[in-house]
Order: C-alpha cells, then sequence, then structure tokens
C-alpha cells in the first residue's frame, strides 16, 4: 500500500534483548512513552507480528509527533505524503500540505535531537535533506547529517552498546549516508551480535547464508541463526527451522524444523507460522494434521503474512482441512493481495470473473487483474490484456492491450506472445507488420504455445511475411498436433489430403481428422464427416458422416448444421 523509506525503518526496529510483545508496547504506550507508541506504530504500519492497520499507525504517530517526536511525525508526513494508496479507506488521504506540515515539524524535532547526539535523529534529518523533504533537496546538508550520524553511531558502538553497531551496520549494508560497504556491515554486525542483539544475529547469518559480503557459509550461518533465535529473535529462529529443513549447513532434520518454526511463531514471526502450518499439510517432520494447518496458516495471515493468506484461502477455497467457504476463500485472498502477494489479487480476480462463489463483477475482476499485472504476474497481464482486447468487463482499448500482451510476452508467457503476434499480423492496436508477426509467433511456438507453431505454420503455407514453404508449415503443424492441440492436427491433416509438403495419403489425412475431432476440433468433425459421405482414406457411411456433422453442430458450426440437415434429406429421414 505504501512503502516508508527502508533505512528509516530500520533505524527504529533495533532490538538488544527480547523484543517486546505487542501487548508489551501497547501497555508502554498507554503511559505515554513516546519510543514504544512509535514503536507500535511500525508494527501496524508493516504488519509484522500484527494484523496490519494503517489507520491506527497514523493515529499512533500522531499522538508521538504531537508529544514533540520527530520520527514521529516524519513518518506521519510520509503517510501524508503517498495516502491511501488502494483507495481501501486504510490510512490516511493524500494530502501534500499536511505532509509539508508535518516534514516541518519533524526537522524541528530532528535538529534539536540530533545537536542533543541522537544519531538516529541525525540519520532521519539528513535523508529529509537529502530527498528534499520539507526543504528544498541540500545534499551538502545531507552528507553534514550522515557524516554526525555516522561519527555518533561510531562513538556508541565503540563503547560496547549493540545499537550503536547494529545501526552502523545497517548503513554500510545498503550504503546510506556512507559508501556501501559489505565488509564494514559484516564486521558491525559481528560487534552487535557479540554484544547481545539478537537481530542482528541474525542478519549476520543471513550474509554468510547467501555470501553477501562475506565468503558463503552455510554451517557458520546455522551457527549465527542460532545465536539469534536463542537470544530471542523470532525471525532467527524461522531462518535456522528453514535450514534444519532443508538441510543447509546442517543434516535435514523436519523434528528440528518444526521445533524452530514453533518457537519462531510463538515469539511473533509471521512467516514462521506460515511455514509451520505447512508442515502440518504436508505431514512433514509431524503427523499429518490439516485442522493444525488451518490455525497455523490463519496466524500466519494475521500476523501479516501473505503467504499465509494465500494459503488458508486455498484451504478455504478447496474444502481442504476445513469446510469449504468460497466467501472466506475471497477474504483471504484480498488479504494476500493487499499484502502485495500477487497471486492473491490474480486468483480473486478470477473468482470475480467467473462469479466463482462471489456475485460475477467484471470491473472488480478488471481491479485485481491489474494489481497482479502491477506486482509482477504474467498471467495478470494476459487476463487484464484479453479483456481490453474484448470490451469485456472494461471499455475495448485494443492499444492498452498491446501494451499488455507486450509486457506479459517480455516476462516470458508464451500465450503473450501469441497474441500480440496476432495483434501484429492484423494490425490491431498496432501498425500491421507480418515480419514481427513471424518473430513473435516463432518465439511462442518456441515456448510450447501450440497456436503460435499452428500460426506461423499458416503464415509459412501462405507465404505471409515469410517466404512460402509447405514443408516448413507441416513441420510446425505436426508439432503443434504433437503437443495434443486439435487444431494442429486439423491443418496436418489438410496438408497430407491434399500432398501440400508431404506426400499425399487420405488415408493418414482421415486418421489426422478423426484425431482432431475426438479432441473437439469442429473443423476435424467437418472434414472427416465429408470424407464419409464420399468414402476418401475410409469406407463411405451415411449414418458416421451424419454423426460427424451432428458433432460440429453441437459445436457451434452453422455448417455443420447445414451438412447435418442435408445429410438426414439424403437419407430420407
Amino acid at each position: 500500500m505504501m512503502a516508508i523509506a527502508a533505512g528509516l525503518v530500520l533505524l527504529s526496529n533495533v532490538a538488544i534483548a527480547k523484543e517486546p510483545s505487542i501487548a508489551e508496547l501497547q501497555d508502554r504506550c498507554n503511559k505515554n512513552h513516546a519510543p514504544d507508541c512509535a514503536a507500535l506504530a511500525d508494527k501496524y504500519l508493516s504488519g509484522y507480528g500484527v494484523e496490519k492497520n494503517l489507520s491506527k499507525a497514523a493515529e499512533l504517530y500522531t499522538k508521538v509527533c504531537d508529544g514533540g517526536n520527530g520520527r514521529g511525525c516524519v513518518y506521519l508526513a510520509l503517510m501524508y505524503d503517498e495516502g491511501d494508496g488502494d483507495g481501501d479507506g486504510d490510512g490516511v488521504k493524500q494530502d501534500k500540505l499536511k505532509a509539508e506540515e508535518f516534514y516541518t515539524k519533524a526537522e524541528g524535532f530532528l535538529t534539536k535531537a540530533c545537536d542533543a547526539g541522537d544519531a538516529d535523529e541525525c540519520f532521519r534529518l539528513a535523508w529529509m535533506y537529502d530527498k528534499g523533504k520539507a526543504a528544498n533537496q541540500n545534499k551538502l546538508k545531507a552528507v553534514e547529517f550522515y557524516t554526525k550520524a555516522v561519527g555518533f553511531l561510531a562513538k556508541v558502538c565503540d563503547s560496547g552498546d549493540a545499537r550503536g553497531c547494529s545501526n552502523l551496520a545497517w548503513l554500510y549494508a545498503n550504503g546510506e549516508g556512507v559508501k556501501q560497504d559489505k565488509l564494514k556491515a559484516v564486521e558491525f554486525y559481528t560487534k552487535a551480535c557479540d554484544a547481545g542483539d539478537a537481530n542482528r544475529c541474525s542478519n549476520l547469518a543471513g550474509m554468510y547464508h547467501v555470501g553477501d559480503g562475506v565468503k558463503q557459509d552455510k554451517p557458520k550461518a546455522v551457527e549465527f541463526y542460532t545465536k539469534g533465535c536463542n537470544a530471542g529473535d523470532a525471525n532467527g529462529c524461522s531462518h535456522l527451522a528453514w535450514m534444519y529443513a532443508n538441510g543447509e549447513g546442517v543434516k535435514q532434520d523436519k523434528l528440528k524444523a518444526v521445533e524452530f518454526y514453533t518457537k519462531g511463531c510463538d515469539t511473533g514471526d509471521a512467516r514462521g507460522c506460515s511455514n509451520l502450518a505447512w508442515l502440518y499439510a504436508n505431514g512433514e517432520g509431524v503427523k499429518q494434521d490439516k485442522l493444525k494447518a488451518v490455525e497455523f496458516y490463519t496466524k500466519g495471515c494475521d500476523a501479516g503474512d501473505e503467504y499465509g493468506c494465500l494459503n488458508i484461502a486455498g484451504m478455504y477455497y478447496g474444502g481442504d482441512g476445513v469446510k469449504q467457504d468460497k466467501l472466506k476463500a475471497v477474504e483471504f485472498y484480498r488479504k494476500a493481495c493487499d499484502a502485495g502477494d500477487k497471486y492473491g489479487c490474480l486468483y480473486i480476480a478470477g473468482m470475480y470473473y467467473g462469479g466463482d462463489g462471489v456475485k460475477q463483477d467484471k470491473l472488480k475482476a478488471v481491479e485485481f487483474y491489474t494489481k497482479a499485472c502491477d506486482a509482477g504476474d504474467a498471467s495478470g497481464c494476459l487476463n487484464l490484456g484479453e479483456m481490453y482486447d474484448e470490451g469485456d468487463g472494461v471499455k475495448q482499448d485494443k492499444f492498452k492491450a498491446v501494451d499488455l500482451y507486450r509486457k506479459t510476452c517480455d516476462a516470458g508467457n508464451p500465450k503473450g506472445c501469441y497474441n500480440l503476434a496476432w495483434m501484429y499480423e492484423n494490425g490491431e492496436g498496432v501498425k500491421q507488420d507480418k515480419l514481427k508477426a513471424v518473430e513473435l509467433y516463432t518465439k511462442a511456438c518456441d515456448v510450447g504455445e501450440s497456436g503460435g507453431c499452428i500460426n506461423l505454420g499458416a503464415m509459412y503455407y501462405g507465404g505471409k511475411g515469410v517466404k512460402q514453404d509447405n514443408f516448413k508449415a507441416v513441420d510446425l503443424y505436426k508439432k503443434a498436433c504433437d503437443a495434443g492441440d486439435a487444431n494442429g492436427c486439423s491443418h496436418l491433416a489438410g496438408m497430407y489430403y491434399n500432398g501440400k509438403g508431404v506426400k499425399q495419403d487420405i488415408f493418414k489425412s482421415a486418421d489426422l481428422y478423426k484425431k482432431a475431432c475426438d479432441a473437439g476440433d469442429v473443423d476435424g468433425c467437418l472434414n472427416l464427416g465429408l470424407m464419409y459421405e464420399y468414402g476418401q482414406g475410409v469406407r463411405q457411411d451415411n449414418q458416421i458422416a451424419l454423426d460427424m456433422f451432428g458433432k460440429a453442430c453441437d459445436l457451434k458450426s452453422q455448417l455443420g448444421c447445414d451438412n447435418y440437415a442435408r445429410m438426414k434429406r439424403t437419407m430420407g429421414q
């Protein structure tokens, strides 16, 4: 919904000992302890450990800002700056004047705190000057306050305070205020971990896990995830569980995975709950228990994990371990989508499009296919493109369809390439270009889109955009037919019937038309009916011809219906 600057979030989420619970934060906030109100607001903003609630976050940031806390003012300003991105009424309405008001407030509070030696507030002030918030962009001012922040943090770290080392490590890891230096990040994460910061032990583990700034060392990663988990970091426990589940850096042990996912889930890691649910759902490391899976997917979802929302939605949709309830599925798919999961958006769009468990609503389908597409799902872009192409639930717009097909094709979806090729071949929404159509049909065919092979074969057969070549057409029709495309078999049958690009063989032609008709291809049924009517490649049989024409009619071919009526008259029926 909204993207608060990552650097700002990190600096306010450092925990030395066990992270306080939501209840503990709420209790301290009720006693007007500004840092805990701000930390609670961060939780509601991110959905970490609690269901995401932007309105609640804004309320809490307002409270701490009014009390003179610069960080609260910055976040509140950012929320007004971006507003309610998806229009669902959560959060605050975009208001640039309000944003400027709170940025200005923040500037005063942050300057005062920075002058008093608060490194975090120096950093936030530097960020505001860097991005031109509340005042004109001033890179020199930004450098001045970034330098101050780094200097203060270095002193704090040298004194043995884990928090200073933690934040300094993050700055070096992300190149914020200093030149990015992963080796420096490893150095300061190590210091922070040794000083008791559980979260930074897990950060350090992550760097060893993937080889980020240090030589990859999975056993070392296990060591630091263990250290982080034992010191109370929920995320460290869940990552440790993942290492045991997959046998990375340690001998595979599904029982250990269950143990540490449970620990991670119990201490507030939403993804840990969802992964624990998966183990229960599949009976890995624990006796299969779909009710337990439902419980933990729900817990993960409620704590803000989109993976948990997606999976619990699937269980309600299919009635897997729970009574089937498609309205519940819609609810959880929406939660997954709102949390940024492209599949949640895709599935709820499909349900609205088909009226599956909800009242059919093509406008809603367009809305959610758009979200899925914007989140990078090629199928969402494809389905949205087809709706614009056909004017299905939205005003027809061939140009928009072309843009979406291109996006789909570029993402590697063969159907997107096929549809885009067709638009170029026929000059719909784009200037007609047969050469481009050939290129795109080839791309679609090469990655398994049989329709691309058929249309490319037709272009070779007709010499459109390419030199005429019946032999190439036969190869392409055969490729489609072998892949199970009935229409490809019909096209190949026609080549055998006419002896084009292959030795004429009407018996082979009849076999292929039968294969096509059996698979539901109307042209296969029509042509097979004619072959039976005239005894070509098969023994003449009016009754079978009648049956084939009837089948073509059932497949909504008017010619099939006409031939069926004609055969009835011929047979005196």
